[in-house]
């Protein structure tokens, strides 16, 4: 099956730099998650993801900033079967050498880098969209993207049709050298915690600091295996 990426996602323009987001309708018409220090903006949150689908055009359009540790470094969002790295349908905004580039990966689990000690990131199309620039500013990276959700044209091994539930997974972090994408900073990064669609319009924040971590709406959002952080649930 054949299909051709370029004409499947849309990296949108971001022509001042780093902007906050607009939240308004989380919860109601499109889909947030925050995770940094307590009461973070999207442009001070160490990672921040929105997203709304429109089903009638069968798209979903994703914003993302994070908080680069260095100069050169990448916010990224996964679908995983299992909530892991390996075999996930990777989509990353990547800032190199005062580069900014959009990529899509796959993350195939028999492909483990021995050095690097994960899985090594293939590029399925270096440049699938038919707009690439975004914005990096006082250490903040963000960019926005389309996809579209499904059809034959879209979907294949490497590219997963986005009307199932997956784990959702929420990664940042930093570039090698040669501008390829390195091991994440959170060791254990957020995951949405259960298969979901993205259809389902679900907010959380997780905070790392604030006396303890909180998550809200039925804990939906989780961080695997993190043993220093504490949880308070809030429905």
């Amino acid at each position: 099956m054949e299909f051709s990426l370029s004409t499947t996602i849309v990296f949108l323009l971001v022509a001042s730099g780093v902007r906050s987001f607009d939240t308004r309708g989380c919860s109601d018409t499109k889909s947030c998650f925050r995770y940094g220090e307590h009461n973070c903006m999207t442009t001070t949150c160490e990672y921040s993801a929105i997203w709304r689908v429109n089903s009638t055009t069968n798209e979903v359009d994703f914003q993302l900033s994070a908080t680069l540790r260095a100069e050169n470094g990448y916010v990224s969002v996964g679908f995983s079967s299992d909530g892991l790295m390996p075999d996930a349908d990777v989509y990353a905004c990547i800032q190199h050498n005062n580069k900014l580039t959009f990529g899509h990966y796959h993350n195939p689990s028999a492909t483990i880098n021995p050095v690097k000690k994960h899985p090594a990131s293939v590029v399925v199309d270096k440049n699938p969209a038919t707009m690439s620039t975004s914005g990096f500013k006082n250490g903040v990276i963000t960019c926005s993207f389309k996809r579209k959700l499904s059809g034959a044209d879209v979907v294949d091994d490497d590219t997963y049709d986005l009307t199932k539930k997956w784990y959702i997974l929420f990664v940042h972090g930093p570039t090698h050298d040669d501008g390829t994408i390195g091991f994440h900073y959170v060791h254990e990064p957020p995951t949405s915690g259960k298969k979901q669609r993205l259809s389902e319009i679900e907010t959380a924040s997780l905070w790392t600091t604030g006396g303890a971590t909180m998550q809200k709406l039925n804990a939906w959002f989780t961080v695997v295996a993190v043993a220093t952080f504490v949880y308070n649930m809030a429905v």
